[in-house]
């Protein structure tokens, strides 16, 4: 700005032309403009006023410039602090309810109803950056990692090597098969890597084939030694469930589906599951994904979804696949297995929370999540959320229609109902 004036002056000083911190919102950007430089566009005009708000200046600024209505309906609405969404909200009725509805929209409508209406309501598509020419992203290596696997595991069923009960045989076929099913699930994936930086790569496929290997030796003589077969791999799966009285029809997609060998006649006398579902991951921390105070808050509905897609006599593992994670917060254990709940209140908890998130839906209702749960790096519409504006908070977090979704923060595995009668507690 101040380069600006000097040259609006007439004097510019080009040893002086250093470089000044600007404001970032347009309204302080524009107002620092006119009390440096005197001069304002008639549209930039109309913008400083407009972003000034209050209802005695915009309504002037309606009449003198018809082209701005509806521009300033938007801003007399989101700038308002009185409690109840306006129709520039997520609140937009039943008009878009989802006939069904995937595990993984479920997981995201319990971490952010906003994220939901934005990615699975409007249907506006996540913004990526370009694929590096230099570097697979982490979420490209679990793709391979999970596609390799269903070939090898498909193989290993098709072979007969899970029903002779010989574990060793089937982890040394199993690192025979790892090379070739982890090329051909990396297909054209891996070509700008193995074209531009061969021995990157070449060190990536190495550590990834080796944690395939460990993965599997570990896998295999679990199973096996167990008497788990594949019946199903990379299964897509829907089924009608209930929440409280609210039916949905659910979807999912298993990684695998195990159930006993043939040779294993009793599949109950030791109490274990009649059916057990994998999940691969490749993220440090699977303790997460089974945590009861996560599950009955909403934070974490994967795992007891499954078990809902699978069935009561089911149990539902998560495994880690690809190389060790590194850093604070990993979780040491390689696997994970929710077997359902314990104690009758937490499942009577979990089932509450689907029924106060499935009304959400039913009504057409979506406010935003005032915790940074899954904001930041993790959410791609970010810059499209109010979650920072003060009015937007006000309104949506002290609004009654949906002050039992705020209310499942409060939840623990301790108290995990909003009551004991299923209402909320006051």
């Amino acid at each position: 700005m101040r380069e600006i004036a000097r040259i609006v002056a007439g004097r510019p000083d080009p040893a002086a032309l250093d470089p000044l911190a600007l404001p970032t919102h347009p309204g302080e950007w524009l107002e620092t403009a006119a009390s440096v430089t005197g001069l304002l566009a008639p549209d930039e005009r109309a913008t400083v006023v407009a972003l000034r708000g209050g209802a005695e200046r915009l309504a002037p600024l309606a009449d003198d410039e018809p082209a701005l209505g509806r521009g300033l309906a938007l801003l007399r609405a989101t700038e308002r602090f009185e409690p109840g969404p306006t129709p520039y909200d997520g609140a937009v009725g039943t008009l878009a309810v989802p006939q069904t509805l995937s595990v993984s929209a479920l997981e995201t409508l319990g971490g952010c109803p906003l994220r939901f209406f934005f990615s699975r309501v409007l249907r506006v598509g996540e913004l990526r950056e370009p694929a590096s020419p230099w570097l697979l992203e982490p979420r490209e290596m679990g793709t391979i990692g999970h596609r390799a696997l269903e070939l090898v595991y498909r193989r290993l069923r098709d072979d007969g090597l899970f029903d002779g009960g010989d574990a060793d045989a089937a982890a040394v076929r199993a690192a025979e098969l790892i090379p070739r099913a982890f090329d051909e699930a990396a297909g054209s994936l891996v070509a700008r890597l193995r074209r531009r930086l061969p021995v990157l790569w070449d060190g990536q496929r190495a550590a990834w084939l080796a944690a395939l290997a460990e993965f599997t030796r570990a896998d295999l003589a679990r199973l096996v030694g167990e008497g788990w077969r594949p019946v199903g791999l990379e299964r897509p799966v829907e089924r009608e469930v209930d929440f409280d009285g609210r039916r949905v029809v659910l979807r999912g997609r298993f990684d695998r589906e195990m159930t006993a060998a043939p040779d294993v006649v009793d599949t109950s006398s030791d109490g274990r599951p009649e059916r057990l579902i994998g999940d691969y991951k490749t993220t440090k921390d699977l303790a997460r994904l089974v945590s009861e105070r996560a599950i009955v808050r909403g934070h974490s509905l994967q795992m007891p979804l499954y078990r809902e897609l699978a069935g009561a006599g089911s149990s539902v593992e998560v495994l880690r696949i690809g190389p060790a994670p590194e850093g604070a917060g990993a979780d040491p254990a390689p696997r994970r297995i929710f077997e359902g709940f314990g104690d009758p209140a937490i499942e009577a908890g979990f089932r509450e929370t689907l029924a106060v998130l499935l009304d959400l839906v039913r009504r057409g209702r979506y406010p935003l999540r005032p915790d940074a749960y899954v904001c930041g790096e993790l959410c791609a519409y970010e810059r499209a959320c109010r979650r920072g504006h003060p009015p937007t908070l006000q309104r949506e977090t002290r609004s009654p229609d949906v002050a039992r979704y705020y209310r499942l923060s409060d939840k623990t595995d301790k108290l995990p109902l909003l009551d004991p009668a299923g209402g909320d507690r006051p």
